[in-house]
């Protein structure tokens, strides 16, 4: 731009266009020149990201090759186990089928033996019933006799009550004394079934449920990631600084802002020059770097493998321990269940208990009330057979008069 007064001559608007018309041929021709460099730059890592795909598709096929035969050895090994299991199972199934023969036959021998003990003890209490009905009335029958008084009746009464009461009281004794027996036999006798049980039959193993190859396979995913990833943006991202600083200018002169008006210093020449003849060694020290990450990456990986193959032991050994636990666990519950099932029956027996001495008392108190009423009946009855003898006896006395009086009379007419 010319400066403020001076003259715009023809020749110096021609000079100041052949100056602009040089400076355009120069941006032009150093453009030309960093666009090739830059497609150059371009052509050489495309070639050695080319150059690396063998490498990297062989590092994957390798991946997956150490993967497939982890998952083959984990599905032989679930496949033994799992026909193990089955072999344990086919092989403990008449040991089995012959404690089941035994628990069969041994509830078979306890029904018969507890139903042949309920009629025994039915018939018992039915005929300790006769008995005990039988002397109450003979004690009523001796307190009702004639000739005593009311006080020798109710000393009489209040006898049997007392025999009655001291009777029922040593049969209650005597059955919680059965019941204590028998309560503490079927503890112990159910507690040595279930352990000689267990201890005859083997427990079967069990196959495991989970591998390692969940975590495993991640590393490996994150290892093709990271090949994957490394073939593009670091090689991208090795791009000289020169080179890139200029990939802007295609988009800054597209938006039509005049080249005088760039804030980008001019290019230095030699300064180029003496980069280029650089670039071979920082190519070699990229190459390095890339090496060394990559084998930066190996080792990282199998510190994950082997992390994750220690991890699987330890996930391992604790769910061996759980098992343990799961298993006494079992134990426990079936001892809990066997003692609940224990309290159960005594409480259901004290109950049973309980509702046939409340029926006995309600069968006796019946028993007494129809026998006072037969009583009372039979009193009834005596007193009325006892009225109507009177009234014949008055009758027959009254025609044996009669009959005197007529005889005398026929007497003392002859």
């Amino acid at each position: 731009m010319s400066g403020a007064g001076e003259v715009h001559t023809p020749e110096r608007s021609q000079k100041l266009k052949e100056e602009q018309t040089k400076r355009n041929s120069a941006f032009k021709e150093n453009l030309n020149t960093r666009l090739e460099q830059f497609a150059q730059e371009e052509r050489e890592t495309k070639a050695r990201f080319e150059a690396n795909k063998p490498d990297v598709a062989a590092r994957k096929q390798e991946v997956r090759d150490e993967q497939a035969k982890r998952d083959k050895a984990f599905a032989e090994k679930r496949e033994a186990a799992v026909q193990k299991y089955f072999q344990d199972l086919e092989e403990a199934a008449p040991a089995r089928e012959q404690q089941r023969r035994e628990m069969t036959e041994s509830i078979a021998a306890r029904t018969k033996a507890s139903h042949e003990a309920r009629v025994e003890k039915d018939n018992a209490f039915k005929a300790d019933r006769d008995q005990r009905v039988k002397e109450y009335v003979t004690s009523e029958d001796a307190a009702s006799a004639k000739g005593k008084s009311d006080e020798e009746k109710e000393a009489l009464r209040d006898q049997f009550r007392a025999k009655s009461r001291a009777d029922a009281l040593k049969r209650r004794q005597k059955y919680a004394e059965e019941q204590r027996a028998k309560w503490a036999a079927s503890l112990t006798s159910g507690a040595e079934t279930y352990y000689k049980n267990k201890a005859a039959a083997p427990a079967p193993s069990r196959p495991r449920r989970s591998t390692p190859d969940s975590v495993a396979g991640s590393n490996n995913e994150g290892k093709g990631a990271e090949l994957k990833k490394d073939g593009g943006a670091s090689q991208e991202a090795a791009v000289p600084a020169h080179i890139a600083s200029q990939r802007a200018l295609p988009i800054f002169m597209s938006r039509g802002v005049p080249v005088r008006e760039r804030a980008e210093p001019a290019v230095d020449a030699a300064a180029a020059k003496k980069e280029a003849q650089t670039a071979p060694t920082k190519i070699a020290a990229r190459n390095a770097e890339k090496r060394d990450a990559r084998a930066a990456r190996d080792a990282k990986f199998k510190e994950d493998y082997a992390s994750t193959l220690r991890a699987f032991l330890e996930e391992e050994s604790v769910r061996e321990e759980e098992s343990a636990a799961f298993s006494m666990k079992i134990v426990t519950d079936l001892k809990d269940k066997f003692n609940a099932d224990a309290d159960a029956r005594k409480a259901r027996d004290e109950k049973q208990a309980a509702a046939r001495q409340e029926n006995l008392a309600s069968f006796l108190a019946r028993e007494k009330n129809d026998l006072a009423q037969e009583k009372d009946a039979n009193a009834q009855k005596i007193t009325e057979i006892q009225t109507r003898l009177r009234d014949l006896d008055a009758k027959r006395r009254a025609m044996d008069a009669k009959f005197r009086e007529a005889r005398a009379a026929a007497a003392a007419a002859h």
